[in-house]
């Protein structure tokens, strides 16, 4: 310290210290770096296990192998011979679980000053594959895991869901399986297991499920309303949501029910979605935007409306990569935060849509004003209650007419629009999406007909965990406004019975 005096100094420690400092940081220098270990491999004989570190291996060291059955304490050890970078392990026992660390030691002598450790199990069996992800494509369901570590492995089995449990659809020599001997609206199941060169099968991995991707099933109204003053409760907003469509046929997903975002496996069941995010805060579309883009690269329909999407979604102005940028021909927003949308006039066709202003807001904030990029069309222009010269007439909504299907981003929500307008604005959508047939009540599957392959669906729909209907009023036969038994009991009788049972009645689920 600064009041230290020569008199009472050691100066023989002192030296000793700062020559151990010194030989500390030689030490440290010159010795080995820590190995990591890139794989333990299974040889899948019961008793061995390959310790592989080649992607970590130094020339010029030489290392040893320590290990053990519990943590940290290693009990064995042996010499790896010169210039290797993997060893096998033998005389291990079936079933138990090895932790091994890989020692090096450098050409001073001097070995890691620490270890990282691993561990394997010595099998007969295969591990049942992990890691599985499954997602549609065209036409087709895509299942991955992780490839098994086991020196053993041939290849992998597939099971799908049948009528008698799980049935075996293929098999695969890599983690990768592309299932295409599908049909759209039914939601398959799968497991893979492992199978060695003597033919032990694994266990079954966990299962996984997924619609494929036919983008074929006519419309999907995506509902992302929060409940919440002054928006109504999900019963509510169903209500709401079946009102606009005014008997036009689609089909209704709730992100804030679900997993809080649109996943491929349902996305890809539809032709077109129109996107409902009319609370004023709460937005969740960001989640969303892997499979939105996704499902933008088929020929598909799409058709964004809610209030301030776009200030929560993205930041203004857009770039190259970004989705509206990209797919909707948005460069850019300015949002105008007064109290003054009183509607929006219609453009290239558009009907025009008024404000009701029996609401909490009267004439709507927070309305922006789009900035196109070239391609785009623009469908509807701001009505200023004030006829303010910096907004009036300036875009609010635009169509971009792309080669895989029309984009349409409406800066307005529908849910404090008139009745009128929006039941007018989205019969014009539908049209122009080609989504203007009537569900017939009973034809589940959408094939024109009312027959036993409309039976099938319903059944698998109730029973066997099958896809739901399209349209869930069409399964609604009896239109008591629920599915269930007695509906399967209504279409037996209309389809079969002598006389035939009475004609199924429109349903009145949503």
């Amino acid at each position: 310290t600064n009041s230290d005096l020569t008199s009472r100094m050691n100066f023989d420690y002192m030296t000793a210290v700062i020559r151990m400092a010194a030989a500390t940081v030689g030490h440290t220098a010159n010795a080995a770096s820590a190995t990591h270990i890139t794989d333990v491999i299974d040889m899948g004989d019961g008793q061995g296990l390959e310790i592989n570190w080649g992607s970590d291996c130094t020339v010029g060291y030489s290392y040893k192998l320590i290990y053990g059955t519990t943590a940290g304490i290693f009990t064995d050890t042996v010499d790896v011979p010169d210039g290797s970078c993997s060893y096998t392990l033998n005389g291990l026992t079936e079933g138990s679980r090895y932790y091994v660390s890989v020692v090096g030691e450098s050409s001073e002598g001097i070995p890691a000053l620490y270890t990282i450790q691993s561990s394997g199990v010595p099998l007969v069996i295969p591990l049942a594959p992990n890691s599985l992800n499954i997602e549609p494509d065209l036409n087709s369901v895509v299942i991955s895991w992780a490839d098994n570590k086991e020196a053993d492995l041939d290849y992998y089995n597939i099971y799908r869901n049948g009528n008698f449990g799980y049935e075996l659809v293929g098999s695969s020599n890599s983690p990768t399986y592309t299932d295409s001997d599908v049909v759209g609206q039914y939601e398959y199941e799968y497991v893979i297991t492992a199978v060695d060169f003597d033919g032990n099968e694994s266990g079954q991995s966990i299962s996984l499920k997924s619609f494929a991707g036919t983008f074929d099933g006519g419309m999907l109204a995506v509902d992302e309303i929060f409940a919440g003053a002054p928006m109504p409760d999900q019963s509510g907003q169903e209500v709401y949501i079946h009102n606009v469509f005014n008997g036009l046929p689609y089909s209704l997903y709730d992100v804030t029910l679900f997993s809080n975002r649109l996943n491929k496996s349902n996305a890809g069941r539809y032709s077109s979605v129109i996107w409902f995010d009319d609370d004023l805060n709460n937005k969740l579309i960001a989640t969303s935007n892997t499979t939105l883009d996704w499902f933008c690269s088929y020929n598909t329909n799409i058709c964004l409306t809610g209030f301030r999407t776009l200030a929560f979604w993205e930041s203004s102005p857009f770039s190259p990569g970004d989705l509206l940028y990209d797919q909707f021909k948005i460069a850019g927003y300015e949002e105008h935060g007064v109290f003054d949308f009183a509607g929006a006039f219609g453009d290239n066709g558009f009907p025009d849509v008024e404000v009701n202003l029996a609401n909490p807001f009267g004439n709507l904030p927070y309305i922006p004003i789009l900035d196109t990029l070239p391609g785009a069309t623009v469908i509807y222009r701001y009505n200023s209650a004030s006829d303010d010269g910096t907004v009036e007439g300036e875009p609010c909504g635009i169509l971009y007419d792309s080669p895989n299907g029309k984009r349409i981003v409406l800066g307005f929500p529908l849910y404090f629009l008139t009745d009128e307008s929006a039941q007018n604005l989205v019969s014009y959508i539908s049209a122009l999406f080609g989504e203007t047939f009537t569900q017939v009540p009973g034809d589940i599957n959408n094939s024109d007909d009312v027959d036993i392959s409309d039976l099938i669906y319903l059944v698998n729909y109730i029973f066997l965990n099958g896809g739901a209907p399209l349209d869930m009023n069409s399964a609604d036969v009896d239109g008591t406004c629920s599915i269930d038994i007695s509906d399967v009991v209504y279409l037996v009788q209309y389809i079969f019975g002598t006389p035939a049972g009475p004609a199924p009645q429109p349903g009145c689920v949503y």
